[in-house]
């Protein structure tokens, strides 16, 4: 995996134990112990962190981005955060999804 991957995995992830690296063709795909997953671009930068419970650590995620989850759903929590070129797209548990320009203003919303 590229260092900007193990680096990520290292500063958000320390604590959980990995328990499969997948490499495809344009990607990869990290599976912890604790059914949490992160997938990768094939330069490293993430692209999608999802779980079945919440996520514990959200430092990764930017701020504007985390402002405007707390700021309008104060006590939903994030399950799956996925980037992408324009944006993000946030899973909460209260099974709301949310699309987010980079800057993250809320586009749309859907259940």
């Amino acid at each position: 995996m590229p260092q900007n991957s193990q680096n990520f995995i290292k500063t958000y992830f320390s604590n959980v134990q990995i328990g499969l690296v997948e490499k495809s063709f344009d990607d990869y795909q990290v599976k912890f112990t604790n059914d949490l997953e992160v997938e990768f671009a094939k330069d490293g930068d993430w692209r999608e962190v999802k779980s079945y419970v919440p996520l514990t650590n959200t430092n990764f995620i930017p701020r504007e981005v985390m402002n405007c989850v707390k700021g309008k759903y104060a006590t939903a929590k994030i399950m799956e955060i996925k980037k992408n070129y324009n944006g993000y797209e946030v899973k909460l548990d209260d099974q709301k999804e949310l699309i987010m320009d980079k800057t993250g203003n809320l586009l749309s919303e859907k259940y």
